[in-house]
């Protein structure tokens, strides 16, 4: 998800950093979304995701899921 643990900010990539930062209050999360610099909380929530039989992908936002789960396409 790329909305921040803080406030719910929506947070953005920043490729030239390779982070995912928020512009509300400077929350910093690695690529996995774990918190590099607060004053976030918690990590990124991750989502489920799945792969359409067209092949689009499908985010599931009502649905959290582990570190465990992961989509390989």
């Amino acid at each position: 998800s790329a909305v921040c643990s803080h406030l719910g900010c929506i947070a953005n990539w920043r490729q030239e950093e390779g982070i995912i930062a928020c512009p509300c209050h400077g929350s910093k999360f690695a690529r996995t979304g774990e918190v590099l610099a607060g004053p976030a909380p918690r990590p990124l929530q991750r989502l489920l995701m799945e792969l359409s039989e067209g092949g689009e992908l499908v985010v599931d936002k009502g649905t959290g899921v582990g570190e465990e789960q992961s989509l390989k396409v």
